[in-house]
């Protein structure tokens, strides 16, 4: 909440990155501002995922209509 990440992240798609490049510039600022670990997914308005991480313990799956299964980690 301190960062109010994904605030961050919506700002750099907004301001032309991609959501990929989104997610990862904004997890970089919480590794710098506040340390601790967490993570985030983020859609753009074409439905393009972008997600990033810093901790072993975020499980993540998403489904696009152009793929026929999902795409999962943990």
């Amino acid at each position: 909440m301190r960062l109010l990440i994904a605030k961050r992240a919506s700002d750099f798609v907004a301001e032309g990155m991609n959501v990929q490049e989104a997610a990862d510039a904004a997890i970089r600022v919480r590794e710098t501002k506040v340390g601790g670990s967490g993570g985030l997914i983020i859609v753009d308005r074409q439905g393009k995922i972008g997600f990033a991480y810093n901790t072993k313990n975020m499980s993540r799956a998403y489904m696009c209509e152009d793929i026929h299964e999902p795409v999962a980690g943990a």
